[in-house]
């Protein structure tokens, strides 16, 4: 999700572009923006921690109700760590903490930069801000969705086609005047892609290979309208399984 570009706001990215025009134009960007300057954590950083944590629940509050497919999840916005290396990011330390007066909070980080920031009032209070031990994009953070998986690591297809009118609906609450996040609204996704802890994972549907594009240790692919219709056209995800989140496969 990317944030109003005027200096009075700060920026949040879109986990996917929808083109490759856009995504080209998001790598200029990403050029023109300085990283945030990493010497140790107690150190103030760019992001604000309040407004992030707006942001964070007000994207929640227009999720569907429960039982849904989805999840939200922010994502670190790596500038240093490039392609597959991303997918396999985990810090030997932290990677994320609130810092504030006397606040300095460290967040749990999954594989690959994903996290959810905690409701710290008092660093709220604090004006505290994020630091990221990693060189991310200035006043940036990921938006990625993650996919709810069933019992054996099944996504059934039908649940699939529905993480993406789940998104959908996300996007069309977002009113058009909030213009900080013009992107997470217009952004478009067509697969998945799914992670897993070694390179032997795969994935198969209704018991075959899937046509699967190899990305790292992750796996992805398209998502193909008429099997969401089709019996026992379960997805399944074979081998030690870390994270499936929605994708641009086109990228």
């Amino acid at each position: 999700m990317a944030y109003s570009r005027l200096p009075a706001f700060a920026a949040l990215a879109v986990f996917l572009t929808t083109t490759a025009n856009a995504h080209q134009a998001d790598n200029e960007q990403v050029r023109e923006l300085s990283p945030v300057e990493i010497n140790s954590k107690k150190n103030p950083g760019n992001v604000p921690y309040a407004t992030f944590l707006k942001h964070q629940a007000f994207l929640q509050s227009l999720l569907p109700p429960e039982p849904r497919v989805i999840d939200l999840r922010l994502r670190l916005s790596f500038t240093g760590i490039t392609g597959p290396a991303r997918d396999t990011y985990l810090p030997d330390s932290w990677a994320v903490a609130i810092v504030g007066e006397t606040q300095d909070q460290t967040i749990p980080v999954d594989r690959g930069g994903y996290f959810l920031l905690p409701n710290n009032e008092q660093a709220a209070r604090e004006q505290a801000t994020l630091m990221f031990n990693t060189q991310t994009r200035k006043g940036y953070v990921n938006v990625a969705w993650k996919l709810r998986l069933r019992e054996g690591q099944m996504l059934p297809y039908a649940d699939f086609a529905k993480a993406f009118d789940e998104v959908k609906r996300v996007q069309q609450q977002i009113p058009w005047y909030r213009i900080s996040m013009y992107d997470e609204r217009v952004a478009r996704f067509d697969g998945l892609k799914a992670c897993f802890f070694t390179g032997e994972g795969r994935i198969e549907i209704g018991g075959q290979p899937a046509a699967a594009r190899t990305e790292g240790m992750c796996q992805v692919i398209r998502f193909d309208p008429a099997l969401a219709g089709v019996d026992r056209n379960d997805i399944a995800f074979i081998g030690q399984l870390d994270t499936v989140t929605l994708h641009d496969a086109a990228r």
